[in-house]
C-alpha cells in the first residue's frame, strides 16, 4: 500500500486499516465476506493543496468575505500567513511524491 499510494517518507504511519467481519455488501451476503476500510496519507494530497491554495489566494485578492472576518479581529496578514503555511505543506507532499526527504531538492524545481 505504501509503494501504490506514493506516501510521504516523513509520516511515520501513512496507511492505517480497520477490518470488520459483517459485509457491507448485500446484494451477494457470504459468511466469508469481510469489510476493508483503508485510510493512508499520501502525496495526492499535493494537488488538492494546490487548488485550495490558489482559489483562496483568488478570493482574498478580490477581498472576498474578507469584512466577515475582520470583524472578529482576523486581518488580511493572518489570511496571508496561513497560506504560506498551506504552501508549505503542499511543497512538503509534492517532494515526498517525488522520493526525496524535506529538505533534499535534487533535481527539484521549487
Amino acid at each position: 500500500l505504501r509503494q501504490g499510494h506514493r506516501c510521504v517518507p516523513w509520516n511515520p504511519f501513512p496507511v492505517d486499516y480497520w477490518t470488520d467481519p459483517r459485509s457491507v455488501l448485500r446484494r451477494h451476503p457470504s459468511p466469508s465476506s469481510r469489510s476493508l476500510t483503508v485510510c493512508s496519507n499520501h502525496s495526492g494530497a499535493a494537488a488538492l493543496l494546490r487548488r485550495v491554495d490558489e482559489r483562496v489566494r483568488v478570493m482574498l485578492h478580490s477581498r472576498a468575505y474578507l469584512h466577515w472576518y475582520q470583524r472578529y479581529g482576523c486581518e488580511e496578514s493572518d489570511f496571508l500567513q496561513a497560506l504560506d503555511t498551506l504552501k508549505t505543506v503542499e511543497q512538503e507532499y509534492s517532494v515526498g511524491a517525488r522520493g526525496l526527504s524535506v529538505g533534499d531538492t535534487r533535481g527539484v524545481g521549487i
